[in-house]
């Protein structure tokens, strides 16, 4: 599993008991929706495209504001 999931998992729980930054509903479902492929590794990371890079490196930063 992705070190990203539990983070993903604590943004859910926060939500979910009213706790954390307020974000939207549609936010929300695609947060609530979005799973680690298990197949992305540092075994074929080499294969990524500069798109895929720039949203892994958006993925591990955190966010300031959600729109919607």
């Amino acid at each position: 599993m992705s070190s990203i999931q539990p983070q993903v998992n604590n943004i859910i729980a926060a939500h979910a008991a009213g706790r954390g930054q307020a974000i939207c509903q549609a936010d929300f479902n695609l947060i609530n929706a979005w799973r680690w492929n298990p197949n992305i590794t540092t075994a074929i990371d080499q294969f990524l495209t500069v798109s895929g890079w720039n949203v892994m490196k958006s993925l591990a930063q955190p966010s300031e504001e959600f729109v919607c």
